[in-house]
């Protein structure tokens, strides 16, 4: 109890359950047994696959789609070890489960078979903060990575627990009080035309919100090109520049429930782009002035963070249903346009990156259509099949068609034992 005075004195009340929990926890931990569970002696966990999970558990939805991807190119080598790690996490959360009835008073179901040392749990309660903000869940994401910070103030997880407390905290204070963002007019423009690029500031507060201005910066904005051309050659570019307004501008109002939003001017598309390809662009940004607060709070001072904006840009007279890129591949494929279904099949395996049920509609279509396509084609789309399904079959049509026909059945067998 000592222990949760002093974690108490420093944290705000919403950690209070968060920090007695800890508390009680690692100071029972501290002198117990560190000997692993019986059912973890046989299979491990190897570094491919260890690496390919940390990149499907990661905040980055492009990482986690990449580690999608490893484990499947991995195949049935990894399920050994796949259903380790699984019975590792259950067996922690169990032992977890029962720690928290006993704290809360409630009898237990079963007696844990083992208690944790102050390492693991609070690797467990790092696991338990990811899956939060995986979840949405920022407000209690915050309670729980600050409490674990005072404990942990120089392990080996503490850059972590203050990784996610920013993070958590960031979100909190976007979603209830003051959120900037980043975003463009429309998903796609024509080589030639100029992006229109919105900077917006949402006052979710019942308050006026308070920016002030150093010579009319807001932040910094951070933006990536990629062109990727019909042959399979690919150009990346980056760049961060300051995001500002009028040099003369020092402040902004925003009232209760408020928007308030400029155009940013943004050095994209001005220099030609090559013949038969298309631009990606992912903007982010980070919400930076010189002070910001809102009238009669608590100082809420703090950089933020803005969600990415994507758009592209096409050849001329390729944007029609460029926005649609299924529609476009198959209008492309049945009226045999090269360009155009390179242009619609690329725009499908970004857009395929961060949503599964899209990419799997994409890889669907381009696998029903592999029996019409000219050897041209099928060698676009073997590249495009690489890139959303982490295989390589090159331009082996059977092996595609087999392998896309037992996709849908193991899908089916894996939401079954869910």
């Amino acid at each position: 109890m000592q222990r949760f005075r002093e974690l108490r004195a420093i944290l705000p009340r919403r950690s209070y359950p968060y920090a007695l929990a800890i508390a009680a926890a690692v100071a029972a931990a501290a002198a117990l047994s560190s000997s692993r569970p019986a059912h973890c002696e046989g299979e491990s966990v190897g570094p491919e696959v260890a690496q390919a999970l940390r990149k499907y558990l990661s905040q980055d939805p492009a990482e986690e789609a990449q580690g999608e991807q490893a484990i499947r190119r991995l195949g049935s080598k990894a399920l050994p070890q796949l259903r380790a790690w699984v019975a590792k996490v259950r067996h922690d959360l169990d032992r977890v489960s029962g720690l928290l009835d006993r704290l809360e008073g409630r009898s237990e179901s079963s007696a844990p078979t083992r208690r944790m040392t102050v390492e693991e749990f609070l690797s467990q309660k790092l696991a338990e903060c990811r899956l939060l903000v995986r979840q949405g869940d920022y407000p209690a994401a915050l309670a729980l990575a600050e409490a674990a910070s005072v404990l942990d103030r120089s392990g080996p997880y503490a850059w972590e627990f203050r990784r996610l407390a920013r993070r958590a905290r960031e979100r909190v204070v976007a979603a209830q009080t003051l959120e900037p963002a980043v975003d463009s007019e429309k998903l796609c423009y024509e080589f030639g035309e100029t992006p229109r690029i919105v900077f917006r500031l949402k006052n979710h507060d019942s308050k006026v919100a308070r920016v002030l201005l150093d010579r009319g910066t807001l932040g910094e904005i951070s933006w990536t090109l990629t062109t990727r051309c019909i042959d399979g050659s690919m150009r990346r570019e980056e760049s961060r520049l300051p995001s500002r307004l009028e040099e003369n501008l020092e402040q902004v109002l925003i009232g209760p429930g408020q928007t308030w939003e400029r155009e940013l001017e943004l050095e994209i598309g001005k220099e030609p782009f090559p013949a038969n390809c298309v631009v990606r662009i992912q903007i982010a940004g980070r919400f930076r002035p010189a002070r910001w607060t809102v009238e009669k709070a608590r100082d809420q001072n703090i950089s933020i963070s803005m969600n990415a904006a994507e758009f592209w840009m096409v050849p001329a007279g390729e944007g029609e249903l460029s926005e649609r890129p299924l529609e476009k591949l198959v209008v492309a494929l049945f009226f045999r346009k090269l360009q155009s279904f390179f242009i619609a099949g690329q725009i499908g395996a970004w857009l395929g990156e961060e949503d599964a049920d899209f990419n799997e509609s994409f890889v669907q279509t381009l696998v029903g259509a592999l029996d019409q396509m000219d050897e041209a084609t099928l060698a676009v789309a073997a590249r495009l099949l690489s890139e959303a399904t982490g295989f390589d079959f090159g331009t082996d049509r059977g092996r595609w068609q087999a392998w896309w026909k037992d996709v849908p059945k193991s899908r089916r067998e894996a939401s079954k034992g869910r």
